[in-house]
């Protein structure tokens, strides 16, 4: 009888510690993909990097020649589209990489303004799926 009692204590102990353990773990993950895509979830951070975005966006688009006939309207939708997709993909070694001797395009944030751009423009004007 004393050795079932030490027996289940003991794996009451050790079934408590791997409880602590995964929930630990899990915590873990979680801070860290948070840490991972900074501005994925909503915060006044996430906030001024998508209005700094769409705002360099509509500098440079509006003085492109293609864009003239564009309304400024969807010049506007499309540069808010594309800056909160940038934001949910973006990541902190993009954010390091782009720091790196001062602010400057990286080839991965290429990428990213890339496929928002073309997914941004499909969905607003309807010309295709995203």
């Amino acid at each position: 009888m004393n050795d079932d009692n030490t027996r289940k204590a003991w794996i009451d102990q050790k079934m408590k510690r791997i409880v602590a353990t995964v929930g630990i773990l899990a915590i873990g993950v979680v801070v860290a993909q948070a840490q991972q895509y900074p501005y994925r979830e909503r915060s006044p951070y996430r906030t001024a990097f998508v209005d700094a975005v769409s705002r360099t966006c509509m500098r440079v688009n509006v003085d492109i020649p293609a864009n003239a006939g564009v309304p400024k309207e969807t010049l506007t939708q499309v540069c808010e589209c594309k800056a909160m997709m940038i934001a949910n993909f973006v990541t902190d070694s993009d954010l390091e990489e782009a720091a790196k001797g001062g602010m400057h395009r990286t080839a991965r944030m290429d990428e990213l303004e890339q496929k928002a751009y073309v997914s941004c423009t499909n969905i607003i004007t309807g010309k295709g799926p995203p």
